[in-house]
């Protein structure tokens, strides 16, 4: 029952029976970007699993203090067992963690529009909060989430500016976490180091609050969320070497797509052209455009097309 909130109750949410897709389909399309596999992914697809966790969070927040308010808190169950002085401040405190949340969301955004890349886009999510002690458990769950997933993510990610960028949202969920445990009664730091979750279990443990996800169109073919991005677009170069770059494709599944470009117009040299980011040698002055085509595990492809105008000496 939501009035009851016991650690048992909350520390179940992680056991195997409890821990089901639920959503189906859903649990992955959270961060279509992110991929299942810890080998191969890139810092805009971790970028984008953050972004996706931090859009379900955000959207709890918005949601929960929405319905309930300061005079909820007066009676709710915590109240006794932390004092009034804890409690009096409780409301105004989420609601700075709504603020942090949100903010989160905003603020991976722009890096990932600055890399690139294409936002993913939130799902709409069901709670199944009734009660405002059911709200309380609730985030503790999804902080205990957070917290677990930068842990296991920062560590893939390759540039350093944005792992360290990374560390600071990470502290931050880590301080939500510990005052959710203490209005619960449980112990805000309950070990000397924080476990992790690989990109796979946090997925399947936001399942069951995902109903439906609106896949993002990055302006490339194929599936709802199988996109080949070809890049740099509207690029100018008097470099007669160019990289071309595809990371910001995304895969049906999560999983590591396989990359092909070609050369569709103009005379041009290309090598590494099963890799995500081939280097091309252009010949005479003029418009190149380029075509890549990515699969995704199931076989799904997707194509896009871009022009590169070199201008050569």
């Amino acid at each position: 029952m939501e009035n009851t909130i016991t650690r048992s109750s909350r520390r179940s949410f992680f056991s195997t029976g409890a821990l089901t897709l639920g959503a189906g389909a859903a649990a992955l399309t959270i961060a279509p970007r992110a991929a299942q596999a810890q080998t191969g992914v890139t810092d805009l697809q971790i970028l984008n699993f953050a972004l996706g966790l931090e859009h379900l969070e955000a959207a709890f927040y918005n949601q929960g203090l929405a319905r309930f308010s300061a005079s909820d808190f007066a009676s709710a169950a915590f109240v006794p067992l932390v004092g009034t002085l804890v409690a009096a401040k409780a409301f105004d405190n989420l609601k700075a963690v709504q603020e942090h949340e949100n903010t989160h969301v905003e603020t991976l955004r722009t890096v990932i529009r600055s890399l690139g890349g294409t936002p993913v886009a939130a799902c709409q999510y069901n709670f199944g909060v009734t009660n405002f002690n059911g709200f309380l458990a609730t985030a503790a769950v999804l902080e205990g989430v957070g917290v677990m997933a930068y842990t296991g993510a920062l560590g893939m990610i390759q540039n350093p500016d944005l792992r360290t960028a990374g560390a600071t949202i990470a502290t931050v969920e880590a301080r939500h976490a510990a005052y959710l445990n203490l209005l619960l009664s449980d112990i805000p730091f309950p070990a000397a180091t924080d476990m992790t979750r690989t990109m796979a279990e946090i997925l399947t443990a936001a399942g069951p609050f995902i109903t439906t996800c609106t896949a993002v169109d990055t302006g490339g073919g194929g599936t709802a969320t199988t996109k080949a991005v070809a890049g740099p677009k509207n690029a100018t170069t008097v470099q007669k070497f160019f990289s071309l770059d595809g990371t910001a494709s995304t895969s049906s599944n999560g999983a590591p797509l396989t990359y092909n470009w070609i050369v569709l117009s103009g005379t041009a040299g290309m090598t590494k052209s099963t890799t995500a980011m081939p280097s091309v040698q252009f010949g005479v002055s003029g418009p190149y455009t380029f075509e890549l085509t990515v699969t995704d595990s199931t076989g799904v492809k997707a194509t896009d097309t871009v022009t590169v105008n070199y201008f050569g000496h």
